[in-house]
């Protein structure tokens, strides 16, 4: 009784820690001071990555309803953003490695 009821609150609460979350990274990738900086790049990263999840968060809570269609672009953004994160890592890395030599 008392989970469902946090499970009920936590659920219709995620909405709108995402659109937080998405304000406060698109304001930090705004105020990097270059494209190439981490900050600029993780907070792009986790920008689409909230992009992609919100749809899915406001489906769980029954605010909108969708078509299949829609869930899989929802599906193909996170894994647009999944795959933009492993370019990230290995750019980073490579950018590391090559300075050591």
């Amino acid at each position: 009784m008392v989970l469902d009821l946090l499970a009920e609150i936590s659920r219709n609460l995620t909405p709108l820690g995402l659109v937080i979350a998405l304000i406060l990274f698109i304001r930090l990738a705004s105020k990097a001071k270059s494209l190439n900086s981490l900050q600029a790049e993780l907070s792009i990263f986790v920008v689409i990555w909230v992009a992609a999840e919100l749809p899915r968060a406001l489906l769980t809570t029954g605010m909108i309803k969708a078509s299949p269609d829609a869930v899989m672009i929802g599906l193909l953004a996170h894994t647009l953003s999944m795959v933009a994160f492993g370019i990230l890592i290995v750019r980073r890395f490579l950018k590391l490695t090559a300075k050591r030599r």
